[in-house]
């Protein structure tokens, strides 16, 4: 719900108003801003493409492979900076209300988007240390390009995402765009799959030779 917040300082215009009023002068209406009040949930939705489980399977997946590459450590580290930031989010509606919220939410929405580069960039790198040497040029090329695709193409999503609430028409095309950036991800890893065997030889150098 939302309520009509007072902007207007009444204390420094308490004595414009009296002296307004003795003069015969009508005083100008207050400035209202429009904030959040109480935030209610109604029917739960699941979401498939959830950031909470995301961070989770980088988080596992980064543990696994952490003697491959050194970037899956600093990955490690980002995806419980997220898990952590995630639960804030869910948290704070309950915590602070009205104009506050406002200013939390975005604030915090910034360092969530942050962290969730941070470590898409931060894997996707690793990754891409794992298919070394000249024979895998195109298929490093071709991920970095649909990685700063995905990048610039999620900054995008989120931020028309947010003022969809009030535009109709941006919301559908934060639809479009969030679809668009799932079929760069999905090409990302199409490509990536493609030097699986180079993939294989360095999993099996930093962990088979090592248990050996």
């Amino acid at each position: 719900t939302y309520k009509m917040l007072d902007d207007s300082k009444s204390k420094t215009k308490e004595p414009e108003t009296k002296i307004n009023q003795q003069k015969g002068i009508k005083s100008s209406a207050p400035k209202l801003t429009k904030v959040i009040d109480k935030v209610y949930f109604k029917k739960v939705q699941i979401d498939i493409f959830n950031d909470f489980a995301g961070f989770i399977f980088i988080l596992i997946g980064s543990i696994l492979l952490v003697k491959c590459a050194r970037q899956f450590k600093l990955a490690i580290l980002t995806s419980i900076a997220g898990l952590i930031v995630h639960g804030i989010m869910f948290a704070i509606p309950f915590i602070i209300n009205g104009i506050d919220l406002v200013n939390a939410s975005f604030f915090i929405g910034m360092i969530y988007l942050a962290i969730n580069i941070v470590t898409i960039y931060l894997v996707s790198a690793a990754l891409l240390r794992m298919i070394p040497g000249p024979w895998c040029r195109d298929e490093r090329k071709w991920c970095k390009i649909l990685w700063f695709a995905s990048f610039a193409s999620q900054c995008l999503a989120t931020f028309t995402f947010w003022l969809g609430s009030d535009f109709g028409m941006l919301k559908t095309l934060s639809w479009v765009i969030f679809g668009f950036t799932i079929f760069i991800q999905l090409a990302f890893w199409y490509i990536y799959m493609r030097a699986k065997d180079y993939i294989k030889r360095t999993y099996e150098k930093y962990y088979v030779k090592t248990n050996n």
